[in-house]
């Protein structure tokens, strides 16, 4: 097992020991991360993905960029039902991705997820000079090509974020577009 690995994974008993439930990390895919872009500027990039396990009452949705944006670029990211025209279950908006690191917002309005069932994890930056965590593909081979095999489950959203980078009020249909990724999430 590769040493970053074997951190999380401690990290993760550790916590789960200290707090009672571990984080949940979305979207889970058969790959390792990398840094991805969402496109052009304000793009939704989003990514269908199961969720593998239920997490009830989460009032915490984190993102890590690995490459800052540059000064006074901001940041997006949301937590979709997999339905074109509903809501977010969990929405951030005018977040500074200026620099590298994790971006975490708390105190958001509880939210929950149910254990297979289908969801969209979304992300939008007034810029795309940098680069968020993400599965890591290559978009003409393997999972990425796979993922959009029979229907658009990575690509970009209809709806963009606004001139903020604030998520829309829904993400729209998704085109396909394996050049693009979700951003991995951490949800607690």
């Amino acid at each position: 097992m590769q040493t970053w690995l074997r951190s999380v994974v401690l990290v993760l008993l550790v916590a789960r020991a200290a707090f009672g439930a571990a984080p949940t990390i979305y979207p889970i895919y058969p790959t390792s991360e990398t840094g991805f872009t969402s496109g052009a500027a304000l793009h939704l990039a989003c990514g269908r993905f199961v969720a593998v396990s239920a997490r009830t009452g989460a009032t915490k949705l984190a993102v890590n960029i690995k490459t800052g944006y540059g000064g006074g670029v901001l940041g997006g990211w949301a937590l979709y039902p997999d339905d074109d025209a509903l809501p977010p279950l969990a929405s951030v908006g005018a977040v500074d991705v200026s620099l590298a690191g994790i971006k975490t917002a708390t105190g958001l309005t509880p939210f929950s997820t149910s254990g297979g069932t289908t969801y969209r994890a979304c992300f939008c930056a007034t810029a795309n000079s940098g680069t968020y965590f993400a599965p890591k593909w290559t978009a003409t081979t393997g999972t990425a090509a796979l993922m959009n095999a029979f229907s658009a489950v990575v690509g970009r959203a209809s709806n963009d974020c606004d001139a903020s980078a604030n998520p829309p009020a829904s993400t729209g249909a998704i085109a396909a577009d394996p050049s693009l990724a979700p951003p991995l999430f951490n949800v607690e």
